[in-house]
């Protein structure tokens, strides 16, 4: 063989090895190393009935390890939770709560162990439960936090995670090699003794390339049985494997086209290197009735595996018969194509010569197809994928409108109540300012809550307001009803109030606890659930704060609500709705007093302008 024709060889094979290993990693990259791309792929995976079935398994099998008396009831959970699994909401909290975990993935320092869990099911779970079984919805525990994989599993992806930690570190070295390699491949149409040939063989490289991209695919479903004896768990892993790796479909096109193009273009004037005529011969050579008995054997034995392989499995036989036929139509309208292209360009482009200008010529008429068709295809293709991602867990209205998204807090009106902890719905309250609980005015389209926070003590079936612990509660007081009567009514609570029978601990009251009071435990809970149903709505609290900021703080980060506090500050221009929903930071948080300590607790006069009280 000549010299030139091994260089030609080994730069060709060489180049679509760098292209097939660099272009894995550079386009699943975007995939899995961009914070929104990383969420959406992984609430597409829930499209997958492998993934979202597993899901439900899972959330039901941890559900009855919190709660065994609901065993009985599993055939409702089970409907339920793959109902909830299958919602938008769901979807969007997976979206959601991917976005928050990249960082810990992927932006921290690294080395921990990635554990899978279950984001915010039980918020959805009970919703989804309260009109039907009202009953079962009160026995879900406030979290559930269950493994969804087992130690082996987590391992994997552990080291899955691992992987692209460093790969994001040499993204640029396999931008490198990407490009390297397609040089290489480029280089050996010119490194060939007769570039005609050089160009079908290049195509031939780049079409195996576009095959490997596509088996890749299927690796995902072999991967699995190396990781966990468990067939629920094998088939999520691989409906998550095709979601992270679909992007290789769109590749596989790019590429096999590619070197489809240019065998056609070779091919063309080069009849002798045809494909087709040499696949012939082969299957000829192959199934002669005269080959000796060792070949007559390994073909027995080959057609056996296909056909059992074919019965065992006949949609995808079909479909790999299908892409073959397919590829094989592309390929006809190609050489087609060029036939008639390539004499226009030069009538003396089909002679078998194998000089530079005609080698140019067939290469530059088939760099002229790829880009046109290909660039077409992939466009379309590409657009249509996003589009497709774009949607999967996507919030599309903010607060009830799609036209809110776009605009900034301080640009929209939040339907408000004053006082909404002073409802009739509360049993002993007295004197309410509103007539249902927080839970239903914010299900009712109140976005913005006036709360008041005081220190409470229980006492004789009621709560008495801990004077001792917030002072700036009398001085209020006094200074609204003056010294005798805030003393006289002082008195009258002592009177009625009782002695203590526990700790002190924070409630929503007005003014005196004495009038109504109840904890703010339960109801910052059904906030968070709130929250957790509704991905696309911003909540506003103004809290007129009578406790500490480090107490306060304690009780949102018992509800969970932390997680959804905005942290920006106030005196900075105002995210949009939009960002707020993305980010799933959709609480903001204000207080009267104004005093530090957190960074997600405004204060409400940096922000907010209200009619002054002595306004008559």
């Amino acid at each position: 063989m000549p010299r030139s024709k091994n260089l030609q060889i080994a730069l060709a094979v060489i180049g679509g090895v760098l292209v097939f290993v660099s272009a894995i990693v550079v386009v699943t990259a975007r995939g899995i190393l961009d914070r929104d791309q990383f969420s959406m792929r992984l609430a597409r995976s829930l499209d997958d009935e492998r993934v979202a079935g597993y899901v439900a398994e899972q959330a039901v099998n941890g559900l009855l390890e919190l709660r065994p008396n609901l065993i009985g009831v599993r055939p409702i959970l089970e409907s339920s939770i793959r109902e909830v699994v299958q919602t938008a909401p769901f979807r969007a909290v997976v979206r959601s709560s991917a976005r928050t975990a990249y960082y810990s993935l992927f932006d921290s320092t690294g080395g921990q162990r990635v554990v899978l869990v279950l984001p915010d099911l039980a918020a959805l779970l009970r919703g989804a439960l309260t009109g039907g079984n009202p009953a079962v919805a009160e026995k879900i525990p406030d979290s559930l936090e269950t493994a969804l994989a087992s130690d082996a599993a987590e391992h994997a992806f552990t080291s899955f995670i691992t992987f692209w930690r460093v790969a994001k570190r040499l993204l640029l070295a396999f931008w490198i090699a990407f490009g390297l390699g397609v040089a290489l491949v480029l280089s050996s149409i010119a490194a060939a003794p007769d570039r005609r040939k050089g160009l079908v063989f290049a195509g031939g490289v780049l079409a195996v390339v576009g095959i490997g991209f596509v088996a890749m695919l299927p690796l995902g479903r072999i991967l699995p049985f190396f990781i966990t004896d468990d067939p629920a768990l094998r088939g999520a892993m691989t409906g998550v494997w095709l979601s992270y790796f679909a992007g290789l479909r769109w590749l596989a096109l790019v590429f096999a086209g590619t070197g489809l193009v240019f065998t056609a273009a070779g091919t063309t004037v080069l009849e002798a290197a045809n494909p087709i005529t040499l696949a012939r011969r082969q299957w000829d050579r192959i199934m002669s009735p005269s080959a000796v008995p060792a070949m007559r054997l390994a073909r027995s034995a080959v057609l056996l595996v296909l056909g059992g392989f074919a019965i065992a499995m006949p949609m995808f036989t079909l479909t790999a018969l299908g892409v073959l036929v397919g590829v094989g139509l592309v390929y006809l309208a190609l050489l087609e194509l060029f036939r008639i292209i390539l004499p226009v360009v030069d009538t003396e482009i089909l002679e078998e010569t194998g000089g530079f200008g005609q080698s140019a010529k067939i290469l530059g008429a088939a760099l002229t197809v790829v880009v046109v068709l290909l660039a077409v295809a992939a466009y379309f293709a590409t657009e249509r994928e996003e589009v497709a991602l774009a949607a999967q867990g996507a919030v599309t209205e903010c607060n009830g409108s799609a036209r809110l998204c776009d605009k900034t807090v301080d640009q929209v009106a939040f339907a408000g109540a004053h006082n909404a902890m002073s409802n009739a719905d509360i049993p002993q309250f007295m004197f309410p300012n509103q007539r249902h609980t927080v839970r239903r005015m914010l299900d009712e389209g109140i976005r913005m809550l006036a709360l008041d926070v005081h220190y409470g003590v229980p006492a004789a079936g009621r709560v008495r307001t801990d004077l001792d612990r917030e002072d700036t509660s009398l001085k209020k007081i006094e200074a609204s009803l003056g010294p005798e009567a805030t003393a006289a009514a002082v008195r009258i609570r002592n009177d009625l109030g009782g002695e203590a029978e526990g700790k002190s601990g924070l409630y929503f009251c007005h003014g005196f606890c004495e009038l109504g009071a109840y904890g703010m435990g339960p109801t910052m809970k059904e906030m968070r659930d709130f929250l957790v149903e509704h991905p696309g709505d911003v909540v506003v609290l103004i809290v007129e704060d009578y406790v500490e900021p480090g107490d306060l703080a304690r009780e949102f980060a018992a509800a969970g609500l932390v997680d959804f506090a905005y942290t920006g500050s106030a005196k900075t221009p105002w995210p949009t709705l939009g960002q707020l929903v993305q980010d799933n930071k959709r609480l903001i948080v204000f207080t009267e007093s104004g005093r530090p300590g957190e960074p997600w607790l405004q204060p409400v006069l940096d922000a907010i302008q209200e009619t002054p009280y002595t306004f008559a």
